[in-house]
């Protein structure tokens, strides 16, 4: 008996997807620059980020404000997160 197309299909989706997987872990592994491009306002939370531990360890900021910093990225995190999963 004879599978419908459809699951050709799938099983062809999988397999790119596991692919695309493997890919983008090598290439984490290997420190390269990632193919997906990130959304502009990760790239300038990163970006701020990077700001903050560096005059955090200049001494230019104090331990308080560069938690503050890092909480509040990372607060966003989690709310984008539960909103996402909300919508499932």
């Amino acid at each position: 008996m004879p599978c419908h197309p459809n699951i050709y299909r799938w099983i062809e989706s999988i397999a790119d997807e596991d692919v695309l997987a493997h890919t983008r872990y090598q290439q984490e592994l290997t420190g390269q620059k990632p193919t997906k491009k990130q959304h502009v306002s990760t790239e300038n939370q990163a970006f701020k980020l990077c700001i903050n531990k560096e005059a955090y360890e200049l001494g230019e900021m104090s331990v308080e404000e560069y938690m503050s910093s890092v909480r509040a990225v990372a607060y966003r995190y989690i709310d984008e997160i539960s909103q996402s999963t909300k919508n499932i």
